[in-house]
């Protein structure tokens, strides 16, 4: 009697584990559902803005080299605009200038940070609001490198915006230091005690500092302005400057704004 008993339990026991684990006792199916979701958010499509923005711009003909599309004729300063694949994408938008040593460069106009996943995004749209850009761009005089510069208000207008509205939430503002009358840093710190980074310098080095760098050079007459993390080793305090993460080329004629949100907006691409 007593065994047909623990028989029974036992059977009724098996038969029990058997039902439950069916199903979701433990949580998985709902971790499993996660991944999915994730993995099942709308990657935007590059490839799909490119064919939308190859469209004439005035007089000027589109030609496509790899992540850059190029507008040309035989006479007037040609426009790119390059769709960045490093670290969170971004669209920028560059006109061709002549230095002051009669040199061909690239100066930035504007940079568009553009969603890593967001299933309402549209490309038609995007791609109408570049080409709305690059046709002012085209009407637009060009930007003259023989004017005087305020570099020191150019950084301070920067570091404002980056004080006020954070467009990392990683980094706050710190200072600005003077490195001579031609080069400026603007210093951010790091929230918390530092971050790791997968890039730069080393495999898991921690993030000190970020600067942006504003150097004029009084030979082309361009500002160059680059940002990159200042990284030590992990359990070190080296302080090695890592490889940039964006560097850009602006006029001294250049609108203010326009120079101040291109950082900006490069910045909100981390």
């Amino acid at each position: 009697m007593f065994f047909n008993k623990y028989y029974m339990n036992n059977l009724n026991f098996k038969f029990w584990i058997l039902e439950e684990s069916k199903k979701d006792i433990f949580g998985f199916e709902k971790e499993n559902k996660e991944v999915k979701d994730i993995e099942e958010k709308y990657v935007i499509k590059i490839d799909k803005i490119k064919k939308f923005v190859t469209k004439n711009i005035g007089n000027k003909y589109p030609n496509v080299f790899g992540n850059d599309i190029i507008w040309s004729n035989q006479t007037d300063e040609k426009l790119k605009v390059t769709f960045s694949p490093y670290g969170s994408l971004r669209t920028i938008l560059k006109k061709q200038i002549k230095s002051k040593i009669g040199e061909n460069v690239w100066i930035t106009k504007h940079v568009y940070p553009l969603p890593d996943s967001d299933k309402n995004v549209s490309e038609e749209n995007l791609a109408d609001e570049i080409l709305k850009t690059l046709h002012i761009m085209n009407k637009e005089q060009s930007e003259s490198v023989k004017e005087k510069i305020d570099l020191k208000k150019i950084v301070i207008k920067t570091s404002e915006q980056i004080k006020f509205k954070r467009p990392c939430k990683w980094m706050m503002f710190n200072k600005i230091k003077q490195i001579n009358e031609n080069h400026y840093l603007i210093m951010l710190e790091l929230t918390g005690s530092g971050l790791e980074s997968s890039s730069g310098s080393g495999a898991n080095n921690k993030i000190e500092q970020y600067h942006i760098n504003f150097i004029y050079s009084e030979e082309t007459g361009l500002i160059k302005c680059f940002g990159a993390s200042i990284e030590s080793p992990k359990n070190s305090s080296r302080w090695i400057p890592g490889v940039s993460d964006f560097e850009e080329y602006f006029a001294p004629k250049q609108n203010i704004k326009e120079i101040i949100s291109v950082v900006f907006n490069s910045l909100k691409t981390f």
